[in-house]
Protein backbone atom coordinates (compact mmCIF):
# COMPACT_ATOMS: atom_id res chain seq x y z
CA UNK A 1 0.00 0.00 0.00
CA UNK A 2 0.94 3.32 -0.94
CA UNK A 3 1.51 6.06 1.65
CA UNK A 4 0.13 9.49 -0.09
CA UNK A 5 2.72 12.21 0.51
CA UNK A 6 1.68 14.86 3.34
CA UNK A 7 0.68 18.58 2.32
CA UNK A 8 3.51 20.98 2.94
CA UNK A 9 3.02 23.02 6.11
CA UNK A 10 2.32 26.32 5.32
CA UNK A 11 4.59 28.95 6.74
CA UNK A 12 3.51 32.46 7.23
CA UNK A 13 6.23 34.38 5.56
CA UNK A 14 7.40 37.89 7.77
CA UNK A 15 8.45 40.80 5.42
CA UNK A 16 10.89 42.48 6.98
CA UNK A 17 10.99 46.44 6.74
CA UNK A 18 14.35 48.76 7.18
CA UNK A 19 13.53 52.13 9.03
CA UNK A 20 13.94 53.98 5.54
CA UNK A 21 10.94 51.61 4.06
CA UNK A 22 8.35 52.24 7.09
CA UNK A 23 9.17 55.70 6.63
CA UNK A 24 8.49 55.75 2.97
CA UNK A 25 5.26 53.83 3.51
CA UNK A 26 4.43 56.86 6.05
CA UNK A 27 5.16 59.42 4.04
CA UNK A 28 3.28 57.78 1.19
CA UNK A 29 0.02 57.69 3.43
CA UNK A 30 0.82 61.35 4.86
CA UNK A 31 0.71 62.53 0.81
CA UNK A 32 -2.42 60.33 -0.29
CA UNK A 33 -4.43 61.75 2.91
CA UNK A 34 -3.03 65.65 1.74
CA UNK A 35 -2.03 66.01 5.59
CA UNK A 36 0.02 69.52 6.39
CA UNK A 37 2.81 69.68 9.05
CA UNK A 38 0.21 71.55 11.07
CA UNK A 39 -2.25 68.55 11.14
CA UNK A 40 0.49 66.27 12.30
CA UNK A 41 1.96 68.62 14.54
CA UNK A 42 -1.83 69.10 15.84
CA UNK A 43 -2.58 65.39 16.88
CA UNK A 44 1.37 64.08 17.38
CA UNK A 45 3.18 67.23 18.89
CA UNK A 46 5.62 66.57 16.51
CA UNK A 47 7.56 70.47 16.06
CA UNK A 48 6.84 71.37 12.23
CA UNK A 49 10.69 71.46 12.21
CA UNK A 50 11.76 68.51 12.55
CA UNK A 51 9.21 66.89 10.19
CA UNK A 52 10.54 69.11 7.78
CA UNK A 53 14.27 68.12 8.26
CA UNK A 54 12.42 64.21 7.80
CA UNK A 55 10.59 64.82 4.96
CA UNK A 56 13.58 66.71 3.38
CA UNK A 57 15.17 64.54 0.57
CA UNK A 58 18.10 66.76 0.15
CA UNK A 59 19.77 65.23 3.63
CA UNK A 60 20.38 61.60 4.95
CA UNK A 61 18.46 61.96 8.45
CA UNK A 62 16.20 58.72 7.29
CA UNK A 63 18.92 56.50 5.45
CA UNK A 64 21.26 57.10 8.33
CA UNK A 65 18.78 56.16 11.42
CA UNK A 66 17.99 53.15 9.01
CA UNK A 67 21.67 52.19 8.56
CA UNK A 68 21.79 52.63 12.52
CA UNK A 69 18.82 50.13 13.19
CA UNK A 70 20.19 48.00 10.79
CA UNK A 71 23.60 47.74 12.01
CA UNK A 72 22.35 47.18 15.69
CA UNK A 73 20.06 44.32 13.78
CA UNK A 74 16.75 45.75 14.64
CA UNK A 75 14.00 44.06 11.94
CA UNK A 76 10.47 45.66 11.47
CA UNK A 77 7.57 44.23 9.96
CA UNK A 78 4.13 45.78 10.20
CA UNK A 79 0.42 45.62 9.87
CA UNK A 80 -1.37 48.05 7.97
CA UNK A 81 -4.58 49.30 9.85
CA UNK A 82 -7.19 51.53 7.99
CA UNK A 83 -6.66 55.36 8.34
CA UNK A 84 -8.97 57.70 7.28
CA UNK A 85 -9.30 61.59 7.81
CA UNK A 86 -13.03 61.17 7.22
CA UNK A 87 -16.05 58.92 7.73
CA UNK A 88 -19.74 58.13 6.77
CA UNK A 89 -22.03 56.43 8.27
CA UNK A 90 -26.06 56.86 7.57
CA UNK A 91 -29.16 55.56 6.29
CA UNK A 92 -31.17 56.66 3.31
CA UNK A 93 -32.27 60.15 4.22
CA UNK A 94 -29.01 61.56 6.16
CA UNK A 95 -25.53 61.19 6.16
CA UNK A 96 -22.81 62.10 9.35
CA UNK A 97 -19.58 62.78 8.02
CA UNK A 98 -16.93 62.88 10.85
CA UNK A 99 -13.63 64.33 11.25
CA UNK A 100 -11.17 61.46 12.74
CA UNK A 101 -8.26 63.68 13.14
CA UNK A 102 -8.00 66.88 15.19
CA UNK A 103 -9.71 68.99 15.12
CA UNK A 104 -12.29 66.14 15.47
CA UNK A 105 -15.90 67.51 14.19
CA UNK A 106 -19.09 66.30 12.33
CA UNK A 107 -21.98 67.32 10.71
CA UNK A 108 -25.04 66.11 8.90
CA UNK A 109 -26.06 65.71 5.36
CA UNK A 110 -29.92 66.00 4.57
CA UNK A 111 -29.59 63.66 0.60
CA UNK A 112 -33.52 64.83 -0.03
CA UNK A 113 -32.81 68.54 0.45
CA UNK A 114 -28.91 67.97 -0.39
CA UNK A 115 -28.23 70.52 2.63
CA UNK A 116 -25.38 70.60 5.43
CA UNK A 117 -26.15 71.48 8.84
CA UNK A 118 -25.83 70.72 12.47
CA UNK A 119 -21.57 70.97 12.64
CA UNK A 120 -20.11 70.71 15.93
CA UNK A 121 -16.98 70.23 17.25
CA UNK A 122 -15.45 67.84 19.98
CA UNK A 123 -14.85 68.74 22.65
CA UNK A 124 -17.64 71.45 22.49
CA UNK A 125 -16.03 73.97 23.59
CA UNK A 126 -13.28 73.31 20.90
CA UNK A 127 -12.84 77.23 18.69
CA UNK A 128 -11.71 76.54 15.52
CA UNK A 129 -11.38 80.22 12.99
CA UNK A 130 -13.85 80.37 10.68
CA UNK A 131 -11.37 79.55 7.75
CA UNK A 132 -10.67 76.58 9.36
CA UNK A 133 -14.10 75.45 9.61
CA UNK A 134 -15.09 76.56 5.79
CA UNK A 135 -11.95 73.86 4.61
CA UNK A 136 -12.91 71.58 7.28
CA UNK A 137 -16.82 71.75 5.57
CA UNK A 138 -15.40 71.99 1.70
CA UNK A 139 -13.38 68.32 2.52
CA UNK A 140 -16.60 67.25 3.94
CA UNK A 141 -18.71 68.25 1.04
CA UNK A 142 -15.88 66.39 -1.14
CA UNK A 143 -16.39 63.08 1.04
CA UNK A 144 -19.95 63.41 0.21
CA UNK A 145 -19.58 64.19 -2.79
CA UNK A 146 -17.48 60.65 -4.00
CA UNK A 147 -19.48 58.90 -1.63
CA UNK A 148 -22.56 59.75 -3.84
CA UNK A 149 -20.82 59.61 -7.35
CA UNK A 150 -19.80 55.68 -5.84
CA UNK A 151 -22.98 54.64 -4.34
Amino acid sequence: MEKTPKKPKQVKKHVIFTFEDLFYIAKQRIVDHKLSFSTIEENTNISPELLALLFDDSNNIIKDISKLLTWLNYKYSYKELVFRVYGLEGNDNQLRIFRTIKPKCHCLYDIRTEKYYNFRTYPPKMQITELRKETILSEMKNVVEHFLENH
